[in-house]
């Protein structure tokens, strides 16, 4: 099957691992970039990364929109969103359960995760 080259911006908790793992599905290995995430803890992205990409022809992730600027004459991009609330609930949820502080401090979300686990969730949209 040939399809054409995609770009996936992962919008955290939006269904976005089940889109990746399909999309991704859809193309040879060779075909696939890295996943990536622009986090704190990943080094900035610089003009060989973009090279790299280009390359390629699916690339996913948690990033901004300023990496598909850099990218669009080759790549159709497509995401995901979800209900505002249900999305923020779904955050709060995973916050409160799922993270460890360690890790949250590594992501610069250490305020949030230490909120959802100390506010319920109606008091965590409130602050």
């Amino acid at each position: 099957m040939n399809i054409e080259p995609l770009i996936f911006l992962h919008c955290p908790k939006a269904a976005g691992t089940s889109i990746d793992y399909f999309l991704k599905s859809l193309y040879q290995p060779n075909e696939i970039y890295p996943t990536f995430h622009n986090e704190k803890k990943d080094p900035k992205l610089n003009q060989d990364d973009f090279d790299g990409m280009m390359q390629h022809n699916y690339i996913s992730g948690h990033f901004g929109y300023d990496v598909y600027k850099k990218l669009e004459n080759k790549f159709a991009l497509i995401t995901s969103f979800r209900h505002p609330v249900e999305r923020i609930f779904s955050l709060w949820n995973f916050w409160r359960y799922s993270f460890s502080d360690e890790y949250a401090e590594s992501l610069d979300r250490e305020d949030g995760v230490k909120y959802a686990k100390e506010f319920s969730f109606s008091e965590f949209i409130n602050l």
